[in-house]
C-alpha cells in the first residue's frame, strides 16, 4: 500500500498533469460559454422562415400533416438552435474521445520523464522488487488517469446541465440520467485503459516523443488498413478503444462496418485489453531484466 501511495503522488505530482488538467478545464469552460452564449432563446430571427416553411408544406420537419396554427410553436421548438440537456450523451461521447487522448498523453509523459530523469535507476537496485513496482506504478497509472477523466466527466456534466437551465431545454427522455451514469462510467474506464495503453507503449519505447508518434501513426494508419483489408478488423488497439468510447453499437442502424469490424461494446473493450495486457508483460519482463544505469 505504501509503494502505490508513493507511485500514486509521483504520478500526481507531476507538473504535465496537472497543466493538462487545468488547460482542458479551461478549454471546456471556454467551449461552454461559446454554447450557451450562442444559444438562442429570442425565436425572433428564426420564426418568420420556419412559420413560413410550415405553412406552405404542413409536413415539413414534421411526420404527417397537421393543424396549420400549429406549425409556428412545433417547427421553432424542432430546431431553435438552444442547448438541449437531451443532447449529453452525444456530447459526452465526442468529448469522451478527448479526454482518453489526455488520459495517454498525460500517462506516457509521466513514464516517459521517469526515463529522460533516470529517476528508474534507484528503483532497479532490488531485483525480486522489480515486477511489483512495475505492476504498481501500472495500477497507480490506472488509477490517475480515471481520477482525471472522472474529474473532467463530472465537470462536463455539470456545465451541460447548468447551461440547459439557464439558456436552453432541460426536458429529457425516460431513463436519461440512468444512461448518462453509463456513459460517465464507460468514459472513467476508457480513461483507465488510454492511460495504461500510453504507459505500456512508452514502457517499451522508453522516450515519450516515440510513445506519441506510436499513437499518431496508429490513428493515421488504422481506418487506412481496415478499408484496404479485413486482416486487422478488431484486431488493432487505438480504434477499438475510441468506439468504446463512442459506443455506436446503440444505434438502431448499426453495422459492423461503423465500428471497425467489432460487433459489440464487449468486443471494443476486449481488443485494447489484450494490447494492454501483453505489452504490459513484455514492458514488465524488460524492466525486470535492466541495467542499472
Amino acid at each position: 500500500m505504501n509503494l502505490l501511495g508513493a507511485e500514486l503522488w509521483r504520478f500526481t505530482s507531476r507538473r504535465i498533469v496537472k497543466v493538462t488538467l487545468v488547460v482542458v478545464l479551461l478549454c471546456m469552460t471556454g467551449g461552454m460559454a461559446i454554447a450557451a452564449w450562442q444559444s438562442e432563446v429570442d425565436l425572433s430571427s428564426r420564426y418568420d422562415s420556419y412559420s413560413e416553411a410550415c405553412f406552405e408544406n404542413p409536413t415539413y420537419n414534421t411526420e404527417g400533416e397537421i393543424d396549420l396554427s400549429e406549425c409556428e410553436t412545433i417547427v421553432a421548438y424542432s430546431d431553435d438552435g438552444r442547448v438541449r440537456l437531451n443532447d449529453l450523451g452525444n456530447v459526452l461521447s465526442a468529448t469522451g474521445v478527448l479526454f482518453m487522448l489526455v488520459a495517454i498523453l498525460v500517462a506516457a509523459s509521466s513514464l516517459g520523464a521517469e526515463f529522460g530523469a533516470a529517476s528508474l535507476s534507484t528503483q532497479l537496485i532490488f531485483e525480486p522488487r522489480r515486477v511489483r513496482v512495475w505492476a504498481t506504478k501500472s495500477v497507480a497509472v490506472a488509477i490517475g488517469t480515471a481520477a482525471i477523466t472522472a474529474v473532467l466527466a463530472a465537470v462536463l456534466v455539470a456545465q451541460f446541465t447548468a447551461i440547459s437551465a439557464w439558456r436552453g431545454i432541460t426536458a429529457v427522455e425516460d431513463g436519461f440520467w440512468n444512461d448518462r451514469v453509463l456513459d460517465v462510467a464507460r468514459l472513467i474506464a476508457a480513461g483507465a485503459l488510454g492511460g495504461l495503453l500510453g504507459f505500456a507503449i512508452t514502457g517499451f519505447a522508453r522516450r515519450t516523443v516515440a510513445a506519441v508518434v506510436v499513437f499518431i501513426a496508429l490513428f493515421i494508419i488504422e481506418p487506412l488498413l481496415y478499408q484496404v483489408t479485413d486482416l486487422f478488423d478488431a484486431r488493432l488497439p487505438l480504434y477499438p478503444l475510441i468506439a468504446f468510447v463512442t459506443n455506436p453499437f446503440r444505434e438502431i442502424a448499426f453495422e459492423a462496418e461503423d465500428a471497425w469490424g467489432m460487433g459489440t461494446l464487449a468486443d471494443a473493450v476486449i481488443v485494447p485489453v489484450v494490447w494492454i495486457v501483453a505489452l504490459l508483460v513484455v514492458t514488465g519482463w524488460q524492466f525486470r531484466r535492466s541495467e542499472i544505469r
